[in-house]
C-alpha cells in the first residue's frame, strides 16, 4: 500500500512539473481583475477572443457575456471539464468554448483579443509567437507578467495591455 502512495505522489509531482514547464500553474484571476480585462479590451459583440491557459474558464465566460466569441486553451483535463460544465450551466455554449489543447500548438491568427496569465520564463517565447501570428490591431492583455519587447499601450493595476 505504501508503495502505491509513493508512486501516486511521484506521478502527481511529475504532472505538476510538466504543467509548469508548459506554462504557469493554475492560479485563478481575481474577479475584479477579470472585469478590468473586459473593460480594458474594448471588446465588441462578435469579436474573437482567446485565453491562453484558461484555467477554470472565468475569463472566457466574462468575454462571452460581453458578446465575444471566446475560446480558452487549457491542457489540464479537470479544469477543461469544470470550465465546460460552468459554460453549459450558464447557457453560454454559443459563444464560449474551451479546448483541451496546448496553446503553443494553436494558431492565434483569427483572434482580436488575447489574454494570458503566464509566468516570466515563458513570456519571451510567447511574445515571438504573438508577433508572428497576430494581425495588426490585436489587443493583448497580460496579467502581471510583461512581454519583454512589446511597447505597452496601457497599464491598469496588474494588467499590461499591448496592441500589435
Amino acid at each position: 500500500m505504501q508503495i502505491l502512495v509513493i508512486a501516486a505522489a511521484a506521478v502527481f509531482c511529475l504532472l505538476v512539473l510538466y504543467y509548469l514547464y508548459q506554462g504557469a500553474a493554475y492560479v485563478p484571476t481575481l474577479r475584479a481583475t477579470v472585469e478590468r480585462m473586459v473593460g480594458a479590451s474594448g471588446v465588441r459583440r462578435g469579436m474573437r477572443m482567446a485565453d491562453l491557459g484558461s484555467g477554470d474558464g472565468r475569463i472566457v465566460i466574462a468575454f462571452a457575456r460581453a458578446g465575444a466569441h471566446a475560446t480558452g486553451f487549457e491542457i489540464n483535463p479537470p479544469l477543461v471539464w469544470y470550465s465546460r460544465h460552468k459554460i453549459k450551466k450558464l447557457g453560454l455554449t454559443a459563444n464560449a468554448h474551451i479546448t483541451t489543447s496546448n496553446f503553443w500548438n494553436q494558431s492565434l491568427r483569427e483572434y482580436d483579443i488575447v489574454t494570458v496569465f503566464g509566468i516570466n520564463h515563458m513570456m519571451n517565447r510567447l511574445e515571438k509567437k504573438l508577433l508572428t501570428e497576430l494581425r495588426p490591431g490585436t489587443i493583448i492583455i497580460s496579467n502581471a507578467f510583461r512581454l519583454p519587447h512589446l511597447k505597452l499601450k496601457e497599464v491598469t493595476g496588474s494588467l499590461l495591455i499591448y496592441q500589435i
